[in-house]
This record gives structure tokens, C-alpha cells and sequence, in this order.
């Protein structure tokens, strides 16, 4: 019942309905004839003319599992036979050693003690001493059936740990990308164990690529060249598998499945360049049922397979994780079936888009830092870094209904190390960063790419901590940098209905709080003061979080001292007072004509002495 009420579409319903009606059918009337006959006898005749009824449940059974493949059975042979046999048979194995140990061992022991007509003393005893084995079930469960998970590579991974080991290597492999891509290789197999994994990318993208081993299926056409979508990809990191021999969309039999997907591969990544990355799930085709959404068995021959088909079962391929950033494709990845035979779950796939969307924009940085260097030397080289820097930062502004904001971030050379970021949380919180990086140039905005992309993948699980979340940013950029590379940095939520911002101050200069004033009142305003030290020297520093609440018509005003820093020609600096006075004299005008007006105000103070330091703004107004 649970089923048919839950059912995804019409066809599973209609299997389901199947099922129900067969067993209703064929063991309601027998269990009512079984009913009347505790209070009365029933008539031989109506025993008889019931009996027949016993087959239909059977039937249905057989009929919907062969026929309309309830519950998978070929899947279920294939996938968790052998698992179920040994893990299940290890629990049934404990529950006869419990029963004979309760029922020869305990029952004599405890009746041959207590002699009393009455045996609820006995039953007392091996009720205790039932939870007292039990008890040390857990004990022995937990190191054996761990052993036999790992024995059929259903062993549990930590999301966390793949994740600080991919930050390691993406700042020890940034000037290697062909290494990096082999230890993201390497991180995915040891945590979900497939039986493939292949990874192409556009050529040109890594270094001495020419010179790279070609594999048996060196490349993969794109037939679709829709939304800028490179036409070829190379293959650049296999596994030593063996390829399995493919088949052709005319040699299709149901008896050997074929693979497929309900979109192209060359469609599905120019999809992903303009919406984000999004996995591919490929599939068996005689598994599909028509009305599922996907193609019916009877229409492969329709399909279009070619390179696709050829390319999916060579790597015996399961899911295609694109890798994409800043509106390009840089490639994909290929992952086989689980050597578990498991389907990969909501967790699994979770946690490969973190590892490519980090893998992207890594590779996207290293590639184009390569790239520049085999151009036009060191000065084309950070004329490109700094076109990527732009691409890095928020392309476009989550609507909020009570906060109108924007970012703008002018640096002191090609590239710096100021950063900002809006991050859409959920149930309606905003996220905003501001993080300066010390020093400039090339070093400093590798560090504001590698303190982006930490940000982005731990923001939505630890988004409700702040605290947590900027102690796990500040140990992983300990761990990755060096002592004279740290980064001052502000994290706040903004709560769209409650109009309340919590917050994180890690050693940054204090934003501002300015409060709407009313006509002929001095600007009054609150700093929003650190809460900890900066990130990346201290390991074990602990941060603090606190909460500010903002009326309709408040500025929040968050800034790198680069603003408040600046100096003229006599060594004066422009100020926090000056900020506050030119913003509080803005009026109602938009925020980002605010920061405009602020970046020119501080040029004509700087004057001769130009800009020595990034400046970065956030300006928000509170509606």
C-alpha cells in the first residue's frame, strides 16, 4: 500500500496495484474462512471453494516479478547475492549460537537451580542474560562485519578527509595538473571503489600534453558544438582495466544490456556549462520501463548510440561527472560501476560534484596560468590570471527580499588577493564573504582561488556553525600554506525574514553597521568587531560567532583596509570616518553607485600616490 501511494509514475503504480490485487485475492478469503472457524464450523464446501483462490497470490507474485520486474531479480542476483550471503549469514550464524546458548546452556542451568512450579524466576534469568549476549553483539559486529564490507568494497568513506586531501593536492599539484588529476583518480577509487575511471579533457589544457601515452580510445568527439562546447577531449587518466568489447546498436539483446543515457554526452555538458554542473547517470538499457521517463527497450534501435555507446562500455560507465567552470568546459570524468554492484547513492554523488567543481576550478587556474606562460611570458600570464580572478567572483546576485547589495573588487596589480563571495544557503540565508589575502600578485590570488573553492564546499553542510566552519577553513589553509601566507576573513549569514546577520570575524578590519539616522542627527554605527584570529597561522585557534539585528534603511558596510588604508602624497590615510560620512550622506542612492562614489572619492584623496593596495566593498542596505 505504502508502495502504490509513493510510486514515481503510472507504471510503477500499475505493477504494484498488480501485485496487491493478487495477494488480496488469494489470502483475504482464506484468512476470513480461517477467522469464522474459531467461532463456528465452516462448511466443507466453502473450504473447498476457497482453497483454489490459495493459487492466485502465487501467481501474481511470479507474474509480477518475471513480467514486470518488480523487484529486480537479475539486478539483485547480480549485485548483492554473494554480500548478502556472507554478511547475513554471519548475523544468522550469531543467532543460532545465541539461541543454543539460551536454550541447552541457560533454560537447564537456570531450572536445575531454581526449583519452583513457578518458572518466571527461569524466564527472568535468560530475559537478563539475552540483553547480557546481545550486548556483546555490537563488539563483535563492529570489527567483523566492517572486515567484510571492506571484502566486498562497501566500506564507508569520510566525505571530509577525501576533501582536505584533495585541498592538500590541488596546492601542492597547481603548477601539475596531470598529477593533480591523477590523485582526484586515485581519491575516488579508494572511497567508492569503481570498477573504471577515466578522465578527458580539452586539449591544450595540461602541460607536455603531447607527449602523453595514448590509451586504445585516445579521444571523444563532440558531436554538438552548442554553447561554446570544445569539439574534442582527450583521454588523459585511465585505469589499467582491459577494455570490454562494445556493441553496436544493431547487436542489441536483452539477454546483454546495453548502455545509455537519456541525453547525449556532447548535449549534457553544454547544458552543464550554462546551468552548473549536473552528473549524467548511465544506464542498462533493458532495466528501463516505458513510462519511467526513460526509453523503452523496444525503441533502442532508434537511438542514436555511435561514439556515446562505444565510449560508456569501455569504461563500463555508470556516471559522467562534467567538469566545468566560469561558463567553459574543461572536461569530464567517466566512472564505472561500483565493485560493490551498488548503485551510487545521493552521498556519493554529492560529494563528486564537490571534488570537480574543486577539481575545475584548480585545473581551470593551473591550465590557464600554463597557457599564458607558453604565450606571451609573464605579462600576458597575469593578464589572463586576472580575467579568471574576475571569473571567480559572484557572476550574478541571489535575489534577497529585504537586502539590495553588491560587491566590487578593484586590485593593485593584475591579480590580487582580495576576495568576496554570495552564497545561496537555505530556507532563505544569504552567505557573505570578504577575505584579503596577505601580500599581492600571482601567490596571493592562488590562495584566494584555493580559499574560494574550501568556502563553496563546506559553506552548505556547515553553514549553520559558523564557528566550525571557519575553524575547518583556517586548519585546512594551515596545512597548505606556508607560515608567511595568511588571509584576514569575514563570514556572515543574512537571514532574508529575520533581518538578522550572524557572523565570524577572523582578524579582518571591522565592518560597519551604520544606522539609519533621522534628518539633522549625527551617523551613528557599530563595528562589527574580530572574533578570532586571522586564518592560516594558528591551527588550534578557536573563533567566535555573533549575531546583529538591522532595521529597514541600516548600510552594512564590509571592506578590505585597502579602502581604509589608502594614502596621499603626505602620508595621511582616508579613513574609516571618511567612509562612514560619504555613505551616510549617499541617501537612498543604489549601493552600487555607492561604491562607485567611494572608489572615485578615494582616488582623488590618493591623488599622485595611486592605489598601493587591493580594495574590495560591500555594500548592502537593509530594506
Amino acid at each position: 500500500g505504502l508502495s502504490i501511494w509513493t510510486a514515481r509514475n503510472k507504471v510503477d503504480r500499475r505493477r504494484m496495484i498488480l501485485l496487491a490485487t493478487g495477494t488480496c485475492a488469494g489470502v483475504v478469503p482464506l484468512a476470513l474462512i480461517n477467522g469464522v472457524g474459531q467461532v463456528t464450523r465452516v462448511p466443507p464446501w466453502l473450504l473447498l471453494a476457497s482453497l483454489p483462490l490459495a493459487g492466485i497470490f502465487p501467481l501474481s507474485f511470479v507474474y509480477a516479478v518475471v513480467r514486470h520486474r518488480v523487484f529486480g531479480i537479475r539486478l539483485i542476483l547480480r549485485r548483492g547475492l554473494k554480500y548478502a550471503l556472507v554478511s547475513k549469514g554471519f548475523l544468522a550464524v550469531e543467532g543460532v549460537v545465541i539461541f543454543a546458548a539460551l536454550y541447552f546452556g541457560a533454560l537447564p542451568l537456570l531450572g536445575s537451580i531454581i526449583k519452583d512450579t513457578d518458572n518466571r524466576f527461569a524466564w527472568a534469568g535468560t530475559l537478563l542474560l539475552t540483553f547480557g549476549l546481545l550486548a556483546g553483539v555490537p563488539r563483535i559486529n563492529g570489527k567483523i562485519l566492517p572486515a567484510i564490507d571492506r571484502r566486498f568494497f562497501r566500506d564507508a568513506y569520510s566525505a571530509e578527509r577525501m576533501l582536505t586531501e584533495l585541498s592538500h593536492a590541488m596546492r601542492e599539484f597547481a603548477s601539475t595538473p596531470d598529477q593533480l588529476l591523477s590523485r582526484v583518480s586515485e581519491e575516488i577509487a579508494r572511497a567508492l571503489h569503481p570498477t573504471r575511471i577515466g578522465i578527458f579533457i580539452v586539449p591544450g589544457t595540461l602541460k607536455d600534453a603531447g607527449r602523453r601515452k595514448k590509451e586504445a580510445l585516445g579521444s571523444w568527439r563532440a558531436k554538438v558544438n552548442d554553447g561554446g562546447l570544445p569539439e574534442l577531449y582527450e583521454l588523459v587518466s585511465n585505469d589499467s582495466a582491459p577494455p570490454q568489447p562494445g556493441l553496436s546498436a544493431l547487436e542489441v539483446d536483452q539477454s546483454v544490456p546495453v548502455l545509455s543515457s537519456r541525453v547525449s554526452l556532447a548535449r549534457h555538458l553544454a547544458r552543464s556549462v550554462a546551468r552548473g554542473p549536473e552528473l549524467l547517470e548511465v544506464f542498462p538499457v533493458d532495466h528501463l520501463l516505458e513510462g519511467s521517463g526513460a526509453v523503452a527497450p523496444g525503441r533502442v534501435l532508434e537511438m542514436d548510440f555511435d561514439e556515446d555507446q562505444a565510449l560508456f562500455e569501455r569504461f563500463d560507465t555508470r556516471l559522467v561527472v562534467p567538469l566545468v567552470t566560469a561558463g567553459r568546459a574543461l572536461g569530464f570524468m567517466l566512472l564505472g560501476e561500483k565493485l560493490s554492484q551498488e548503485p551510487y547513492g545521493r552521498a556519493d554523488k554529492n560529494l563528486l560534484l564537490t571534488v570537480a567543481e574543486q577539481a575545475s576550478i584548480a585545473l581551470d587556474y593551473s591550465s590557464l596560468i600554463e597557457r599564458v606562460a607558453e604565450q606571451e611570458r609573464m605579462k600576458r600570464e597575469l593578464q589572463i590570471a586576472k580575467e579568471v580572478q574576475a571569473k571567480l567572483f559572484p557572476q550574478e546576485l541571489p535575489a534577497m527580499e529585504t537586502l539590495s547589495y553588491s560587491g566590487v573588487c578593484r586590485t593593485a596589480r593584475e591579480v590580487g588577493g582580495d576576495y568576496y563571495d554570495f552564497l545561496l544557503l537555505d530556507s532563505g540565508r544569504l552567505g557573505i564573504a570578504l577575505g584579503d589575502i596577505a601580500g599581492k600578485g600571482i601567490s596571493a590570488s592562488l590562495l584566494m582561488a584555493s580559499l574560494q573553492a574550501l568556502l563553496r564546499s563546506h559553506s552548505l553542510t556547515m553553514s549553520h556553525d559558523l564557528r566550525r566552519l571557519v575553524s575547518e577553513l583556517n586548519h585546512h589553509l594551515c596545512q597548505t600554506t606556508e607560515d608567511a601566507r595568511f588571509a584576514t576573513f569575514f563570514f556572515g549569514t543574512y537571514n532574508d525574514s529575520t533581518r538578522r546577520l550572524n557572523y565570524v570575524n577572523a582578524g579582518h578590519t571591522p565592518p560597519i553597521l551604520l544606522h539609519r539616522a533621522s534628518e539633522g542627527e549625527s551617523p551613528r554605527f557599530q563595528r562589527l568587531e574580530p572574533g578570532g584570529m586571522v586564518l592560516g597561522m594558528f591551527p588550534a585557534e578557536t573563533y567566535t560567532q555573533a549575531e546583529v539585528a538591522a532595521d529597514p534603511g541600516d548600510m552594512l558596510l564590509i571592506f578590505s583596509d585597502g579602502i581604509t588604508e589608502a594614502m596621499n602624497e603626505d602620508g595621511e590615510q582616508y579613513g574609516e570616518q571618511r567612509l562612514v560620512d560619504l555613505v551616510a550622506a549617499s541617501g537612498d542612492t543604489q549601493v552600487a553607485e555607492i561604491s562607485k562614489r567611494l572608489f572615485a572619492d578615494v582616488d582623488a584623496f590618493v591623488g599622485t600616490s595611486g592605489q598601493q593596495d587591493d580594495m574590495t566593498m560591500i555594500t548592502a542596505r537593509v530594506l
